[in-house]
């Protein structure tokens, strides 16, 4: 039963080894079991080591169940987690560190003996008796005298012939493989291949799909009136944030994830981003951050409606901010500016496109305010340490800004590199008829695609195409905001421009396709 801590680490040890075996393969809803199982261990059991554990047990599972998917194999090697760099505050509170060397034995461990169990030979038990000393494993005597019971407290060896029934039905299975292959089986294994590879990808897409589901649930009010709530939905943010900063290529590039993405963690963030609760706010916060560093090449919509959501809001609120989210969010993106690829992504794909907001400006704009300070005469809820610390904030994202902006010019137009702005890294955009092209006749690549290029071709073409995208989208807004002042004045203008062509029935495509026109005409 829940809360009863006797049972709570047998459970944990058993579930996290059958996860970690190649033989049992657990998959689809056995898997989301073994899962909910942990987190709800996580959450009933009253030992503060217990739970350490189960969140820790947690952590590895979602470790093998990604990198399986991510190698398209059973057999790829896992590492144990380092449980010390991913514990929390509240739970680094142990001084003597003996919470952690526990916790941090108990997932070694069982992940090492699931390494003798797959290689057998490689254990000092078996090590001088070839194949004899692992006939005795899968004897009968072993299962007359093996008390599972005492698996937890038994030695290497111990567990070792514990698994007696593991290593008997793998070799069962491979022995009965070969009875059955002929000539034509050969293209059955591959589809079985093909079938395991998939069941691999499912997996994770399932276990990623409960994390953010798990993540939205919420008690009525966000109170202490239900923390065990409130711990569970702070557990799955973490373990999603977790997977974000680790995700690997096929994560970061698949279709099916950026769709579960879109459909189910940017719906979590909804939900989450205007949460009071700090922790909720932070974890959210550091959850968007991962996205725009790793999966902005096909997140583009999702991202220009959270950046100003989540992040312009806090940056722009100058008078009267929150103060710990506003230093929250300072502090993220004091990280953030210090990769000038994700700045060059953010202006040449919202502010250089006339269908988006323009993102880097007012972002800009925000830490400039913030650095100045509340101006005078104004009322403020900040205390004067706050806006001190708030305003040398601002200062250092402003900082790092420039400093990125300029290497990337430097890579730019001195070093021979791979182009900073590749198809692959850069979302695409469609700016409209009259838009500025590149060198090579497409705005959505950067120079011709090779991998070096020299000054004066290559950066110097791709920063004047950036220039020549902002002055575009620059004066058509100035266009479209004398339209909406004065029409006559404004379609003159946009014309004039080169904006739109003369005749009525350009005019009036112009007009229909405007989405940023007010209805007055």
């Amino acid at each position: 039963p829940l809360g009863d801590e006797s049972i709570e680490l047998p459970v944990l040890k058993t579930l996290l080894s059958a996860i970690n075996s190649i033989s049992l393969r657990i998959h689809g809803k056995c898997l989301l079991l073994v899962v909910r199982t942990c987190y709800d261990i996580y959450l009933g059991s009253k030992n503060v080591v217990n739970q350490t554990t189960a969140k820790a047990s947690l952590i590895q599972i979602l470790v093998i169940v990604f990198r399986r998917m991510e190698a398209d194999s059973s057999t790829v090697p896992i590492q144990p987690i380092v449980v010390a760099e991913l514990m929390e505050p509240l739970e680094k509170s142990d001084a003597d560190g003996t919470m952690t060397q526990f916790v941090q034995g108990f997932i070694t461990k069982i992940m090492q003996d699931i390494d003798g169990v797959l290689n057998p030979t490689m254990s000092g038990s078996g090590s001088g008796s070839g194949s004899g000393g692992q006939d005795g494993a899968y004897g009968t005597t072993t299962v007359e005298t093996t008390n599972p019971t005492d698996l937890l407290d038994s030695t290497d060896k111990d567990m070792l012939d514990a698994k007696y029934w593991e290593i008997s039905m793998y070799k069962s299975a491979l022995e009965g493989r070969k009875g059955e292959l002929t000539d034509g089986d050969a293209e059955r294994d591959d589809d079985l291949e093909v079938q395991i590879e998939n069941k691999l990808r499912r997996d994770a897409c399932l276990v990623f799909r409960a994390l953010c589901k798990l993540s939205m649930k919420a008690p009525p009010k966000e109170s202490s009136a239900d923390p065990q709530s409130m711990r569970g939905k702070i557990l799955a943010l973490e373990l999603l944030k977790i997977l974000l900063e680790n995700a690997g290529a096929v994560f970061r590039t698949s279709e099916k994830f950026s769709a579960d993405i879109k459909q189910f963690l940017c719906l979590s963030l909804l939900k989450n981003s205007a949460s009071t609760l700090m922790i909720i706010f932070q974890l959210s916060c550091s959850i968007f951050i991962s996205l725009v560093a790793r999966f902005r090449a096909g997140l583009k919509a999702e991202i220009g409606v959270f950046f100003p959501m989540i992040v312009l809001r806090v940056v722009e609120n100058v008078a009267q901010p929150n103060f710990q989210q506003k230093m929250i969010v300072l502090r993220f993106l004091d990280k953030l500016c210090l990769d000038s690829q994700i700045l060059v992504d953010i202006f040449l794909n919202y502010d250089c496109d006339v269908n988006s907001s323009n993102i880097f400006e007012r972002m800009v704009n925000g830490l400039l305010k913030t650095a100045q300070g509340v101006p005078p005469g104004t009322a403020t809820t900040l205390m004067p340490p706050q806006e001190a610390a708030m305003k040398l904030e601002a200062m250092k994202c402003l900082v790092a800004i420039l400093k990125s902006m300029g290497d990337w010019l430097n890579k730019q137009l001195r070093l021979p590199v791979s182009n900073s702005l590749n198809k692959s890294d850069v979302i695409e955009i469609d700016l409209g008829p009259g838009s500025p092209q590149l060198a090579n006749g497409n705005a959505d690549e950067s120079a011709d695609g090779s991998d070096t290029y020299s000054e004066s071709s290559g950066g110097t073409s791709d920063a004047l195409a950036i220039e020549q995208r902002r002055a575009y989208k620059l004066e058509l807004q100035e266009g479209i905001s004398l339209f909406n002042r004065k029409p006559t004045k404004g379609i003159e203008f946009l014309i004039n421009a080169g904006k739109v062509g003369e005749s009525p029935e350009e005019i009036a495509g112009f007009l229909k396709d405007a989405s940023v026109m007010t209805p007055t005409y």
